[in-house]
């Protein structure tokens, strides 16, 4: 008896917009239909079927080898041949007319009783009542884009925007508070047409009353836990079924040809140091845009993968520019027309994406763990913006100056860092306990920690999170005292509602940031306060009030009674480290009202961490009450240590041919800035003292010398100097070559310096610096003081006299063999550090 033939599988069409965003996951979908045992009609434009089809070509594949179950059917577009198709509203306004009758056709022919239609494709719709079939409507934007479509209307009543798109108020829009909020400017309607009349008709789209109620269900390219709000808001009940992430062995789907030699060059490459650069299919740069991004990526120093497709440019991508582009960059970078994606972001080599930040691209990279640098272009990709850098913590964004252009010089990594580094070995410290720790920056400093890692994995217990600063993208980062003004209002309320979602019973905040001690009234949470300066300077600090009630300031600053305030060490008014904080008058005044004002919190704080060893501050410790002394903490080199500049490993190779205790080591941290005299002074200086030297001069440490002058003094010195941009300082201050350090005495350096034994040249910049000094040479005794002329410059002959007496005192030297000790014993297992260490864990173990 003959079997009995299988039942016909069921037939599904699949419509996507025709975007490559939009094609590769639904093909993904496709795919897992197919493997769970449906037939699908994939449709393509026929322009786009073409395409398809010579991609698969041309990386020697042919139609067949399409995923078993898959179809590929093609339709006119309505647009002639040589329509412009990155007109988005022109191609979407032609589809229906040209594909609607074809559809019907197709459907009946082909006894189709589902379609998943891409949710730009809605017109589909009206299939439900001419051929009866079922709609499931895909949604390839995020759900919360959905969720604001259905808001637009109200936007128009309240006069937000007008049916044109034109925006009349440029509010926050933010439809819950677990949602990204984005500006009125940037809602993803506004930016779609490029016309008036285009962005017209886009509004009157999306704000006329759609019937979604005739789809069955409506399918996310998302997941519940990473859009639980959003998802609540959408009609009916969501299918969240993301991220669909293409199988690395798919093909099929591609506009152009994957180049896969890229995977290659991967290959040889160092894990973590690839910066990845894709803009999507849509994407088009002018060629200001375009030169500023190819030069940025050459300035960052790393490696990098840049995709750069045939239409990504403007009339075209100039052959001639790009080979010439290929020979400057030579073995830095690799330029490819399409890259596979998915391999490329889940190969070990890539450190970062910068992103246009199209959903389906953002999917792929939280799917792969890969930090993002947004630059969005339009539509949605602001919204997928905020959600990366405001809602997960994930990447920061590119800004643009005045005239819309992202520079090269933002592209490169500039911020400052000296809080960020302790703080970051103090998590490490604290993962090793078994606490989970959401640690947050700014949103300037957050992407250069990420881009700036050498092992690119971030520590599993360590979420990196960012919030604003308050700064505009222009702003002066290095003022601090403007910087310090604005961070309460900007972070304040986000600090809040991270604290509530995330349940967080324990804050560990700088103490720079103590007016996070209203947060114990607010929202509960305990706090401890870290202390990135000395208990000495701490002390100080709460002793403020009573230097301006004895006249020795006044409110603003001003130093009214030059004496020398009695503390441990003592320190001349003069050098208090709130005088020298803020370029205003204004600005010192409100530093210094904002330091008596939180002082009155400090009863609030339920200890107070000090990154010092009570053997080195006996006095300041005993003055602060609940004071726990861990430090020196200096991060195991291995570890993700919050620099936000990459380390140049070719120092230590460089110290390796040097001899011993000969080499002058000079780095100002990241905040100290130099004119031009002065520069020229050190760079004087340091030829002069005939001994070899290693300076770190930051991009941003002076704005007054060129690139070019600089190179000029490399190649001078070159054999007997070297200059890099940043270095690993543990391993610099370790090696047995290194004789000295030339510092701004930044606490975190001076604690640094005093751990591995070096002996110091003091020349502070401002802030606590000059107290740091005063230890270093007044009560350590482990160092000289570089002194500055009358006109405040130290010249090229103090410089050099200076090196020479420090490194002629066999007694300073001593000493600092001394305090290394010391430092190294407070640290170990039952020193006074590690002790404070547990009474630490301890206490945040009671919840």
């Amino acid at each position: 008896m003959a079997a009995a033939a299988a039942p016909p599988r069921p037939r599904v069409m699949v419509l996507p917009f025709p975007a490559q965003g939009h094609v590769m996951p639904l093909m993904e979908l496709s795919r897992r239909l197919a493997d769970h045992g449906f037939e699908v009609d994939f449709v393509n434009t026929e322009y786009n079927q073409a395409r398809v089809l010579a991609a698969l070509e041309a990386g020697g594949e042919t139609g067949a080898a399409v995923h078993a179950g898959i179809h590929l059917v093609s339709l006119p577009d309505g647009m002639g041949a040589d329509c412009d198709r990155t007109d988005v509203v022109k191609l979407g306004q032609s589809l229906p007319a040209a594909m609607l009758g074809r559809l019907e056709e197709l459907i009946r022919a082909r006894d189709t009783r589902w379609v998943v239609a891409d949710v730009s494709m809605s017109w589909v719709l009206d299939l439900v009542a001419t051929v009866g079939v079922r709609v499931a409507l895909f949604l390839t934007y995020s759900a919360a884009v959905f969720a604001l479509r259905a808001h637009v209307p109200k936007l128009i009543e309240d006069g937000i925007i007008d049916e044109s798109g034109n925006v009349r108020r440029n509010e926050r829009i933010q439809l819950s508070p677990k949602m990204p909020a984005i500006a009125a400017a940037e809602l993803p309607w506004i930016g779609v047409g490029k016309s008036p009349e285009a962005r017209r008709a886009v509004l009157q789209s999306v704000s006329k009353n759609t019937p979604y109620t005739l789809a069955d269900t409506i399918v996310c390219n998302t997941f519940q836990e990473i859009e639980s709000e959003a998802l609540a808001l959408l009609p009916k009940e969501p299918l969240a079924i993301g991220p669909l992430v293409a199988s690395k062995s798919t093909s099929a789907g591609h506009f152009w040809p994957q180049d896969l030699t890229s995977l290659s060059w991967l290959d040889a490459q160092a894990p973590s140091s690839v910066v990845y650069v894709a803009f999507g299919s849509f994407t088009v740069f002018d060629a200001t845009r375009l030169q500023e991004l190819a030069d940025g990526v050459v300035l960052t120093g790393r490696p990098f993968l840049w995709v750069i497709r045939p239409n990504f440019a403007n009339g075209g991508i100039d052959e001639g520019w790009l080979d010439e582009f290929r020979c400057r960059v030579g073995g830095q970078g690799l330029v490819v027309g399409w890259a596979p994606q998915q391999r490329v972001l889940s190969h070990p080599s890539v450190a970062c994406f910068v992103s246009h930040c199209g959903w389906n691209s953002t999917m792929e990279g939280v799917h792969h763990g890969v930090p993002f640098l947004c630059w969005p272009y339009f539509a949605d990709q602001f919204l997928n913006q905020s959600y990366i850098c405001d809602m997960w913590g994930t990447g920061l964004r590119i800004c643009a100056d005045e005239q819309g252009i992202v520079t090269k010089e933002e592209i490169r990594d500039k911020v400052s860092q000296g809080h960020v580094i302790p703080l970051m070995e103090l998590s490490h410290r604290l993962i090793d306990y078994g606490f989970k720790i959401d640690f947050v920056n700014t949103e300037f400093n957050h992407g250069c920690i990420l881009k700036s890692m050498q092992n690119g994995v971030i520590p599993e217990g360590i979420h990196m999170l960012s919030i604003p600063d308050g700064l505009d993208p222009g702003d002066d980062h290095t003022d601090i005292g403007k910087l310090v003004g604005g961070l309460p209002a900007a972070m304040f309320s986000p600090l809040e509602e991270i604290i509530k979602i995330k349940k967080i019973k324990w804050m560990i905040a700088d103490v720079s940031m103590s007016w996070a001690l209203k947060l114990t009234n607010t929202v509960g949470v305990r706090v401890a306060l870290f202390s990135t300066y000395s208990a000495s300077v701490f002390a100080l600090r709460m002793k403020l009030p009573e230097l301006i009630e004895d006249g020795v300031i006044d409110e603003s600053g001003n130093v009214k009674m030059h004496k020398m305030i009695q503390l441990m060490p003592p320190i001349d008014s003069t050098e208090i480290p709130w005088v020298s904080l803020g370029s205003t008058t204004e600005r010192r005044r409100v530093n210094i009202r904002n330091v008596i004002n939180t002082n009155q919190l400090m009863a609030l704080a339920e200890a107070i961490i000090c990154n010092t060893f009570r053997e080195v501050e006996p006095e300041a410790s005993a003055l602060l009450p609940n004071a726990l002394p861990i430090g020196p903490l200096v991060a195991p080199m291995s570890k993700l240590n919050g620099n936000f500049w990459s380390e140049d490993q070719t120092c230590v190779t460089w110290l390796d041919r040097q001899a011993p205790g000969s080499v002058i080591y000079v780095a100002f941290g990241s905040s100290t800035v130099f004119d031009a005299t002065r520069f020229q002074e050190l760079a004087n200086g340091l030829v002069l003292s005939s001994r070899p030297f290693l300076w770190v001069v930051r991009p941003n440490f002076t704005k007054e010398i060129k690139e070019e002058r600089l190179n000029q003094f490399e190649q001078s010195v070159a054999g007997k100097g070297l200059v890099v941009t940043w270095s690993p300082q543990q391993r610099v201050l370790s090696h047995p070559s290194v004789a000295c350090f030339i510092t701004h005495c930044g606490w975190n350096s001076t604690m640094e310096g005093l751990l591995h034994g070096v002996p110091f040249l003091c020349c502070p910049y401002f802030a606590d610096q000059f107290c740091n000094q005063s230890y270093v040479c007044n009560v350590w005794k482990t160092g000289l003081k570089l002194c500055a002329n009358e006109q405040g410059v130290v010249t090229k002959e103090e410089i050099k006299d200076k090196v020479d007496q420090l490194l002629g005192d066999e007694d300073i030297k001593a000493r600092a063999v001394m305090w290394k000790n010391k430092a190294c014993a407070s640290i170990r297992e039952g020193g006074s550090s590690h002790e404070n260490l547990l009474k630490l864990v301890k206490l945040l173990q009671e919840g």
